[in-house]
């Protein structure tokens, strides 16, 4: 679903380079696990770029306000 959403958004003008919708290859479908104690070489390991990004660039000041909102909310929605 992501990528074909990321397909339809470029199609529409979305930056290609727009670091906050980059590409998702399925071996970046991971995340560590922070509920056991790290192990050795497990610092070395980089994290997926989703995990790193922020606000897509370019926002008006009414879409920060909004996108700020919304991060914050507890109900935010993580259904894809």
């Amino acid at each position: 679903m992501y990528q074909r959403t990321r397909i339809a958004l470029l199609n529409l003008g979305l930056a290609p380079d727009d670091p906050a919708l980059q590409d998702l290859r399925r071996d970046q479908l991971w995340a560590k696990d922070t509920s056991t104690a790290a192990k050795l070489g497990d610092t070395k390991k980089e994290d997926p770029w989703f995990w790193t990004i922020g606000r897509c660039s370019g926002l008006s000041q009414d879409e920060l306000q909004e996108w700020a909102v919304e991060s914050m909310s507890p109900n935010w929605n993580t259904t894809f």
